[in-house]
């Protein structure tokens, strides 16, 4: 799993780098434009991007869920009259989601939140801006 992070951040870089470089008119191709490569790496980019934000999303969503999870047992145990039968398994419950939150990792090296999202994005740009320092 890290080797396939790594592996779209450093295509990531590439596609910015390549489309960047067609557009300024660094880089020549055997077509006649340029505008055809470049909207092909750009397009490419764009897919990691979508790729690596619904990835990201629909971990963010399940935090969100289990945060839900422990409002409604915490309101259930504390606020309602419920009888001991379902009080045992609601108090287990609480106990497991509390203690064992979900959480997921990219390969068990990084958290997958918005804050990887944000630093991913922070990464392309600088690499993108110091490659193309050396154009």
């Amino acid at each position: 799993m890290l080797l396939i992070c790594s592996s779209l951040l450093i295509e990531m870089i590439t596609f910015m780098n390549v489309c960047i470089r067609f557009v300024v008119g660094t880089m020549f191709t055997l077509f006649e434009s340029n505008l055809f490569p470049a909207v092909t790496f750009f397009m490419r980019f764009c897919s990691c991007i979508v790729l690596l934000g619904a990835v990201v999303y629909r971990c963010e969503q399940s935090y969100c869920q289990s945060d839900r999870i422990v409002c409604i047992l915490n309101q259930m145990l504390f606020t309602r009259k419920i009888n001991k039968e379902m009080r045992t398994p609601l108090k287990e419950l609480h106990i497991l989601v509390t203690s064992r939150p979900i959480r997921f990792y990219g390969a068990n090296y990084f958290l997958i939140d918005y804050k990887l999202l944000v630093s991913t994005a922070s990464f392309v740009v600088t690499f993108t801006i110091i490659l193309l320092d050396n154009l």
